[in-house]
């Protein structure tokens, strides 16, 4: 592991760089909790640096999201320290509620978070808080209480800068179409929010779903699509970011499979628009798989390799 990784701390010394127009500069990726050693892995195969790392917090009980030291400890010790992106639940899994939270009764967790990671030489973490509120599969769901959502959020974002010697940024991140509630109703407002994120994959309900030219067309006209990510982000004048994109394959047959095509239309509209950072889903599960470097998607790797790759 000591090797691969001064490996790569190696490539990120060589000038000439991805300049600041090419969407590869700001290519992060998702690759699983607590590894390193496979970021760099990602980071061979691809050719070239990641610019972010994802990872997501557990939400078992609280002190997982005031303490998560696995997690902020192992970053800390691998060259990826500085460039980490952590989704952060807003309750756990069993307890607690969103209109308590709104009262600011759980506050001191995030200051414990902020501090640990302050202490894991992570002050500059990005914060993805309460990441896909505007669907209805976590705790966190904005849409049984919009006003509970985006009182607690701003209750966390206060909390977490009033530890000193840090500077988080903040993460508003949706997911992709209508879901179960309008995004835009559980806007925290400008002073709270940093990048606005959008999640999208290569998935799809409507109509003529083997046509990768319908699918993207409908990502970017559908309600609360990409055109809109690019309006609403423009309108607030906040960078975009797309925390989680990919290809596909899902269990339920709805998810594109191996799309170049879909490769391709994202890099260029990453390429069009003002977008902070994106981070590639290099993941697969049981139910859906995204991960290109398993070689299940290979018109798609090539691709990717080809835009997003050693130039």
């Amino acid at each position: 592991m000591t090797t691969l990784l001064a490996t790569v701390v190696a490539m990120l010394c060589v000038p000439g760089a991805a300049s600041a127009a090419d969407p590869s500069a700001t290519l992060g990726v998702y690759v699983g909790a607590n590894k390193p050693l496979k970021v760099a892995q990602y980071e061979q195969w691809r050719g070239r640096p990641v610019a972010r790392v994802l990872d997501f917090l557990a939400d078992d009980d609280w002190s997982k999201i005031a303490w998560p030291t696995w997690w902020t400890n192992g970053w800390a010790a691998s060259p990826y320290k500085d460039r980490l992106v952590y989704s952060v639940p807003m309750l756990p899994r069993y307890t607690g509620t969103m209109q308590q939270g709104a009262t600011g009764a759980y506050n001191w967790n995030f200051v414990e978070l902020a501090k640990t990671l302050r202490k894991s030489g992570q002050p500059t973490a990005v914060i993805r808080l309460g990441w896909e509120f505007n669907g209805s599969w976590y705790r966190w769901a904005a849409g049984p209480n919009p006003q509970a959502y985006i009182r607690y959020y701003r209750q966390i974002v206060t909390a977490m800068r009033s530890v000193t010697g840090t500077a988080f940024t903040f993460d508003w991140s949706a997911t992709m179409g209508p879901s179960a509630m309008p995004a835009d109703a559980a806007y925290p407002g400008d002073a709270y929010v940093d990048t606005i994120g959008l999640d999208v994959y290569d998935q799809y309900w409507g109509p003529n779903p083997t046509d990768p030219e319908a699918r993207w067309n409908s990502y970017v006209s559908m309600p609360y699509g990409l055109a809109w990510h690019r309006d609403f982000a423009a309108a607030h004048g906040k960078p975009m970011s797309f925390p989680e994109w990919g290809v596909i394959i899902r269990s339920d047959g709805h998810g594109g499979g191996d799309s170049p095509t879909f490769i391709q239309h994202m890099r260029d509209w990453i390429a069009a628009n003002n977008v902070a950072y994106s981070m590639y889903f290099e993941y697969a599960t049981t139910a859906n798989k995204s991960a290109l470097m398993t070689g299940m998607f290979s018109q798609s790797a090539a691709k990717f390799l080809q835009l997003f790759g050693a130039p």
